[in-house]
């Protein structure tokens, strides 16, 4: 079993400092002071771009938001919910989003992909029901005095089935069976050459886009905005401590491959996969 399904398992039971360097190859013994935030630059201008994926988190985001309706007795549209999966038909608030060309579906675990959409196809079932959720029924069921939630037949409520489900089927999946892969950054990967029209290697491009499906704020601020794992991570870092070891592997690791110091690298890397899997465990 790798390290997705173990963490997919764990989810479900839930529901559930600047750095310039020219690259050239010649600075190899030169050691890097480590950033204290997540600002890396080449020549005055960032070389960090994780923009798609802030993209995808947007995207999550309006999606969870969407479902939520149906707590105030929305009725939810099947085709609504698959468009936002896939990013199709303009779904989306923003203009940005709906052009982006990114979407949730096709970085989402092959394995998952059928079932998240018939999940997002029984919400929206779920919400036309006009008798209210039982016991092997899906529906709104009570929360407290004045609330209400859509609940499936088994009583998991869709939000959180939706946003914790694809937190691992997408977000982590992402960053352990993609981005931080040799494939993506390994000694291979190249990391001399600016890839065309950008300030940035491959492999310090792979490494950013890891760090964008944390979901915090690249200041670190406790009281920024922090989404998804990047919450849940400050959540409970008072007895984990996994904010802190994440934000110090993130730094250095992207510092060693500036510096091409690959086993810095490679051990950062180790610390990342551990802290997910506990802060995931903790939640659970």
């Amino acid at each position: 079993m790798n390290k997705l399904n173990s963490l997919l398992l764990i989810i479900g039971a839930v529901l559930m400092g600047s750095l310039s360097s020219c690259n050239d190859g010649e600075d190899d013994e030169v050691s890097l002071e480590t950033p204290s935030t997540y600002h890396f630059t080449r020549d005055g201008a960032s070389s960090v771009d994780y923009s798609g994926q802030t993209a995808r988190l947007d995207m999550l985001a309006e999606l969870k938001a969407y479902i939520g309706t149906a707590n105030d007795g929305e009725v939810l549209s099947e085709e609504v919910l698959l468009n936002m999966f896939a990013n199709e038909n303009n779904p989306f608030s923003s203009a940005g989003l709906n052009e982006s060309g990114k979407q949730l579906k096709d970085k989402t675990f092959a394995a998952d992909v059928t079932f998240f959409s018939g999940i997002l196809a029984s919400a929206a079932s779920a919400s036309a029901s006009e008798t209210g959720a039982s016991q092997g029924k899906a529906g709104l069921i009570s929360r407290g005095a004045d609330r209400q939630i859509l609940v499936d037949e088994k009583g998991w409520e869709y939000t959180q089935l939706v946003e914790k489900g694809l937190m691992g089927a997408t977000f982590l999946n992402q960053i352990y069976n993609s981005y931080l892969t040799d494939a993506k950054i390994g000694n291979t990967v190249e990391n001399t050459e600016l890839e065309a029209d950008k300030n940035y290697t491959a492999m310090e491009h792979h490494w950013d886009e890891a760090f964008g499906y944390w979901g915090v704020n690249p200041d670190f601020d406790v009281d920024g905005e922090n989404r998804f794992l990047g919450n849940y991570t400050y959540g409970r870092e008072s007895y984990l401590g996994s904010a802190t070891k994440l934000k110090e592997a993130f730094l250095k690791g992207r510092t060693a491959i500036v510096n091409k110091t690959y086993e810095i690298r490679d051990e950062q890397r180790d610390i990342i996969y551990t802290e997910f899997e506990l802060i995931a465990a903790a939640t659970a």
